[in-house]
């Protein structure tokens, strides 16, 4: 993951200590990490939360995602969003509240129950994740 991300027409620092990730098979990756977003409106500010970059196609929430780069966040209400790097949204989709999680982090990727799938989680709140096939 890069130290500093484009996303809307800025640049923003990556909060490395707050990076997670998974890598797939023949070396394929797909990076999240929290950004820092003080230069932004209040309403982008609140929509990206997070910045993602896959090399692979991938399976959030639901929602098929293409290789590139995506800024994204979970809101109250409508749940997940990802927008591209215009900052144009591509979907909202649903998160879960994980009330049982014993000790949320800020943003963190945890092994699903089934081989090959993922949760992507902010604080308590978390979406599957998985590789398209």
């Amino acid at each position: 993951m890069p130290a500093v991300v484009y996303f809307s027409g800025q640049s923003s620092t990556v909060q490395l200590r707050n990076a997670a990730g998974v890598r797939w098979e023949a070396n394929r990756q797909t990076l999240f990490a929290l950004v820092d977003t003080g230069g932004y409106s209040s309403g982008l500010r609140d929509r990206y939360q997070f910045y993602l970059l896959t090399d692979v196609p991938i399976v959030v929430a639901g929602k098929n995602l293409g290789p590139g780069a995506y800024g994204g966040g979970f809101l109250e209400g409508p749940g997940l969003v990802v927008m591209d790097l215009g900052g144009n949204e591509i979907f909202h989709a649903p998160y879960e509240r994980d009330s049982d999680m014993k000790r949320p982090r800020p943003l963190q990727v945890e092994a699903g129950p089934v081989s090959g799938n993922f949760r992507l989680c902010l604080g308590r709140n978390c979406v599957a994740l998985r590789r398209e096939r």
